[in-house]
Parts: structure tokens; C-alpha cells; sequence
């Protein structure tokens, strides 16, 4: 009960720590104290606009992911090209979830979130590139809707987009550790000794340290391939220039760094 009361305090929490909240709200303290501490007040609010105007942009953004959370490299086209050749360990991609929406109208079913989406299509791209089985990881999250768990969802987009089925679907996690902790003996009872693992660069690093702490002790091997890694604009002074997938990518970054502490 107290576990399930913390959990829907994340929210609001998650609103007050990162952007854009955390600006907002310390322009909020500002525009309190105007009248009492008017130098004070108005140094917050200062402060508030910078730091906004920072994380907006995506310079900004990929310094952070690059010195706060340093992600892997893509995997190489070589590498990819080896993983489904004889010899190779028994291999499985697994691609982490990302949310669903509970109803879709324009579907009429459940749906996966854009950033779920994009990572299911780097999985079917990967497994059409190595001929290697796919799973997704993707539970009911905190708030039980009664409706289709993630993965589920994964599957159906999956089938209507005329590929293979998933071959494994973990149903009941929470969040990442319950995803490696759900999907990785369901691997290890199929035989699988390496895990290719897919996720957005600025989760890569949380989620891979959950799965090694389960993939290792199991003897399967872990191998990074992230995806949605941002690249600088052709125009420097445009990375400079505040816009809303920056802010994004900011508050992404800032809570994987706020995630880092539950990480093993």
C-alpha cells in the first residue's frame, strides 16, 4: 500500500524536479517575494529565464546526455551485419517500451507512444537485418488500466505491419527493472545467451545496468544497440536556438540522471 501511494507521487513530483516545471516554479517563488525582496525576486526570475532558454535548446541537451550519462556508440553496420551469422551466441533482440496510449480513437485499440513506436521500429529493422527473434518489454505501468498491457500493443502493431510476431512479451513490469526482471528468464528458458538490447541513448545506460545485474548472473551476454541518438544541426547557431523537442530531450536527460540513484 505505501509502495503504490510513493508510486503516484512520481507524477507530481517528476512536474516540480524537471523542466519545465522547475523554471516555472522557481519564477513562481520569484513573483512571490516581488514586493518583499524585490533584487532577490527578481534574480530568480532571472535565473528562471536562462535556465529555461538553456534547456530549450539542443546544445544543451546533448551535453548533458554525453557528460551525465555517456551512452553507448550505435552498433556499427559491421556488427550488426555479424550478429545473425553462424557461430555467434544464440542471440535475441529485446526492445524496451516507452508507454502506451490506453485508447487510440484513430485505431480504436490501445497504441504505443511515439518514443514506443520508435523503438519497435529500430527492433523489426534489426531483426530484418540479422534474422534474429524479437521481444518486447513492456508492462501495465504504475496505474493498472485494466486495458492491454504495452506489449500486447507492441504485437498488434507489429502483426498489422505485415511482420513476424513478437516471439516474447513481457507483460507485467513497472518499469525497467521489472522489464529485465520479467523478460530475461523467459530468454534463458528459450536458450539465449546474448541479449541485443534496444532503447533511446538517454535510457540505454539505466537499462542496461538493470539487465546485466539479471542477464549476467544468468550467463547471458549483454550488447547495447541504442537509437534516437541526435546529431548537431548543420547550422551551429540553430542548437542555440530554443525549441520544444530540446526541452524535451533536456527533461529526458534529467530524469534518466534523477533515475541513476535506483539503478545497480
Amino acid at each position: 500500500m505505501l509502495l503504490s501511494e510513493l508510486a503516484a507521487l512520481k507524477p507530481l513530483v517528476s512536474v516540480l524536479l524537471l523542466p519545465p516545471g522547475s523554471p516555472l516554479l522557481l519564477a513562481a517563488i520569484g513573483a512571490v517575494l516581488w514586493r518583499r525582496r524585490r533584487r532577490l525576486a527578481a534574480g530568480l526570475m532571472a535565473m528562471a529565464l536562462l535556465l529555461m532558454w538553456l534547456l530549450s535548446c539542443s546544445a544543451t541537451a546533448r551535453w548533458m546526455e554525453a557528460q551525465w550519462l555517456a551512452p553507448p556508440h550505435a552498433l556499427p553496420q559491421d556488427r550488426i551485419e555479424q550478429l545473425g551469422r553462424p557461430g555467434e551466441p544464440t542471440t535475441a533482440i529485446v526492445v524496451l517500451g516507452a508507454g502506451r496510449n490506453r485508447l487510440a480513437p484513430e485505431y480504436g485499440r490501445a497504441n504505443l507512444t511515439a518514443i514506443g513506436l520508435e523503438r519497435l521500429s529500430y527492433g523489426l529493422w534489426l531483426a530484418r537485418r540479422t534474422g534474429l527473434p524479437l521481444g518486447y518489454a513492456g508492462g501495465i505501468g504504475w496505474a493498472d488500466d485494466g486495458g492491454p498491457s504495452e506489449a500486447e500493443a507492441a504485437q498488434l502493431t507489429s502483426q498489422e505491419l505485415g511482420t513476424s510476431p513478437l516471439r516474447w512479451l513481457e507483460t507485467r513490469s513497472r518499469d525497467t527493472r521489472e522489464n529485465a526482471e520479467g523478460m530475461v528468464p523467459m530468454l534463458q528458458a528459450s536458450g539465449v545467451r546474448r541479449i541485443v538490447l534496444v532503447t533511446h541513448s538517454w535510457h540505454m545506460p539505466r537499462a542496461a545496468r538493470w539487465f546485466a545485474s539479471v542477464a549476467g548472473p544468468a550467463g547471458i551476454e549483454l550488447l547495447p544497440a541504442p537509437m534516437g541518438i541526435t546529431s548537431p544541426e548543420d547550422r551551429p547557431w540553430l542548437d542555440w536556438v530554443p525549441r520544444g523537442e530540446a526541452l524535451l530531450h533536456s527533461q529526458r536527460v534529467l530524469h534518466e540522471v534523477l533515475g541513476q540513484w535506483r539503478a545497480p
